[in-house]
């Protein structure tokens, strides 16, 4: 990224034409290294098999010992461990960077980043981004700057001359960012762009017609990198506005920790915990390019079922038939004391007959949930599991989905009352999580994660209080959680730029939660703001507006959003015959989804259509004020919001 742009024609053409040449130099470098490992591995291979005859075709038992421990030794130095493959091969790295050093010895050099390393002929020719040491000039500095860091011990001062970014397909440059120019190839020609901003995560998704979360390898701030290698040990806890990056911060943080840290931090010993189901898949992808398929990638509800079972709970079963209505008993910070004195005293027993004999005792419940619940609610939560408990039997083993915590957590506690070192997935298991959306977990479900780590206790976790969609989980268990955390060591960060979403889309977002104006963020279009007489005049403009946004995006991925799940039938039904509309939100590719409030948590979108925010859908209650804005910062670069009643008091005043 020169200071300088290039004025001349002539100018542009030079660095097109070297950026060409270097990356024709390294896609020779990624064959020439593949060829190079595939030789190493069938010679290694060969000797292997050489040894082996020798050894089998041996009558001497001294030389069939000797044999076998050369054996041993050769299969220590297997190439894969020293020459990994490179996956990266169609877009072998992602941005450059040179410094004019101090010392002489150093000089003038450049240096590639990537997501993994690439030697040639025993010289490093990509730096993996991970090696902090190095890509630390890239990240925290710009050119013309000063840099004063220490590098493998030593220290390093110097300029950074240049920075630049690329955008890299199939082997061939596309995109060329500069700090004050922008390159772009289409349709085989070189043009400088109109728009001198760095590529955003929406267009890069747009780009590639996938909308899973992607990394931001290319796009990491000062401040981002220096959460990502802040620290190694110990719990980190983010928190930050919708679109602030606090999952991705925190997914790359497990990537640097598991490369930086391999001992410490094992790939199949690390664990993602996400909020649903459609949010486990959205991370799924990203996750395994920047980890690996060994890690684990889960909700809590799956993961606490099969935790359940590895502690021998195997008939344990989950029912939608348990009343919902005692989730805020279950999911109420005064449950986690409850259970701890429960399991102090608690004999042996089915697991069922624990759980429901502890929800029936009346000391317990007074004592921990007495002040936060009228005795009316706690006398009816007792009467139905007292009832439950006199039809217990060996085949009764169905139990609510907010059972789970409180089941393991209690079970957690008597295997270590038991065996202080227990280790399975369910204790003293995990060298690493990550714990998203953490303000809808309840404080012993945080419990039961922070008790399945390893001693070390190394956990990031990220929460926005202003996200928190459901109103039975206890704000408090949070915080409580919090201190506890303090004595393993823990440190809070406040991250407070958007990067998902246009200026507009986030002053509007932050009027639902009535802050004040942001400053920054990238400039987008004006709000569409839809009021009409009646249903059927706002359902040709939904339909309209969906068309239009798909022409201006083929390939984007453009979210219809209704309050409840019952409206999402209806509005397909009256839009199903545009291309690409479906109702699975488990699908990221490009087209329309049509989907319900709750299921859209930590997702984005290239657009948003907010289907009818009126009084009714989100009344006055704080859980609707977060939904709404939820809802509204799911947006990258367009928001409608569209009404055909009383608009919710939380856009009054914008209609």
């Amino acid at each position: 990224m020169s200071k300088s742009p290039p004025e001349s024609q002539q100018q542009i053409n030079e660095i097109i034409e070297a950026e060409e040449k270097a990356l024709t130099e390294i896609n020779g470098a990624v064959d020439d290294y593949a060829l190079h490992r595939i030789e190493q591995l069938q010679k290694f291979h060969n000797d292997l098999n050489e040894i082996k005859k020798e050894r089998l075709a041996s009558v001497n038992w001294n030389e069939k010992n000797k044999l076998t421990q050369k054996l041993a030794e050769k299969e220590a130095y297997n190439p894969r461990s020293f020459l990994p493959e490179f996956h990266n091969i169609d877009s072998p790295y992602f941005a450059s960077f040179s410094i004019k050093d101090d010392n002489p010895r150093i000089g003038c050099q450049q240096f590639l980043l990537g997501k993994q390393n690439l030697f040639k002929e025993n010289k490093v020719v990509i730096v993996d981004w991970r090696q902090s040491a190095i890509s630390s000039l890239y990240y925290e500095y710009e050119p013309e700057n000063e840099y004063d860091e220490d590098i493998n011990g030593r220290e390093r001062t110097g300029i950074l001359t240049d920075k630049k970014r690329y955008t890299i397909k199939a082997r061939s440059l596309f995109r060329i960012e500069g700090d004050s120019f922008v390159l772009e190839k289409k349709n085989g020609e070189w043009n400088r762009s109109g728009d001198d901003q760095p590529v955003s995560t929406s267009t890069r998704k747009e780009e590639s017609a996938e909308h899973h979360l992607c990394d931001i390898v290319s796009l990491i701030s000062p401040e981002q990198f220096h959460l990502i290698t802040k620290q190694y040990h110990g719990c980190l806890r983010l928190q930050g506005s919708a679109g602030a990056g606090k999952t991705t911060i925190a997914l790359h943080r497990l990537s640097y920790l598991v490369f930086n840290y391999p001992d410490k931090f094992r790939q199949d010993k690390c664990m993602v915990l996400m909020f649903n189901r459609v949010l486990r898949n959205y991370v799924a992808a990203a996750v395994d390019d920047m980890l690996g398929p060994e890690t684990v990638v889960e909700t809590f509800h799956s993961w606490a079922a099969m935790s359940l079972r590895g502690l021998g709970l195997k008939k344990i079963s989950f029912s939608t038939g348990v009343p919902s209505q005692y989730d805020i008993i279950k999911k109420s910070s005064g449950m986690a004391a409850l259970v701890s004195e429960y399991a102090e005293n608690a004999k042996d027993a089915v697991a069922t007959e624990h759980l429901f004999r502890m929800y029936s005792s009346k000391s317990l419940t007074q004592k921990h949930l007495g002040s936060d619940f009228e005795e009316s609610i706690l006398q009816g939560f007792r009467n139905y599991y007292s009832k439950q408990l006199s039809e217990i039997n060996s085949q009764s083993r169905e139990i609510g989905f907010s059972d789970a915590g409180v089941l393991l957590r209690l079970f957690q506690i008597r295997t270590i009352a038991k065996n202080p070192k227990a280790s399975n997935p369910a204790l003293n298991y995990f060298d690493h999580l990550v714990i998203d959306e953490a303000q809808d977990f309840s404080q012993i479900e945080l419990e039961c994660l922070f008790n399945a780590t390893t001693e070390e206790r190394s956990i990031t976790i990220c929460a926005d209080p202003n996200q928190q969609i459901l109103h039975f989980i206890d704000s408090s268990g949070l915080e409580n959680f919090k201190l506890s955390l303090q004595k393993s060591g823990i440190s809070s960060e406040q991250l407070t730029v958007s990067y998902r979403s246009t200026k507009e889309i986030m002053q509007v977002a932050n009027h639902v939660l009535s802050l004040d104006k942001i400053e920054d963020g990238r400039r987008g279009e004006p709000v569409f703001w839809g009021k009409y007489p009646n249903r059927d005049d706002a359902l040709i403009s939904l339909e309209e507006i969906v068309r239009h946004e798909q022409s201006r995006s083929p390939n984007g991925l453009i979210a219809v959003i209704c309050k409840h799940k019952s409206e999402i039938e209806k509005l397909y039904q009256k839009i199903r015959t545009i291309p690409g509309v479906r109702k699975d939100p488990r699908k990221f590719q490009p087209g329309v989804l049509i989907t319900n409030a709750h299921q859209v948590k930590g997702l984005e979108f290239t657009s948003v259509i907010v289907w009818n925010a009126t009084k009714k859908n989100y009344n006055d209650t704080i859980g609707d004020r977060n939904l709404l804005y939820v809802v509204v910062s799911r947006a990258c670069d367009r928001l409608a919001i569209l009404c055909y009643d009383t608009p919710t008091q939380y856009l009054k005043k914008c209609f």
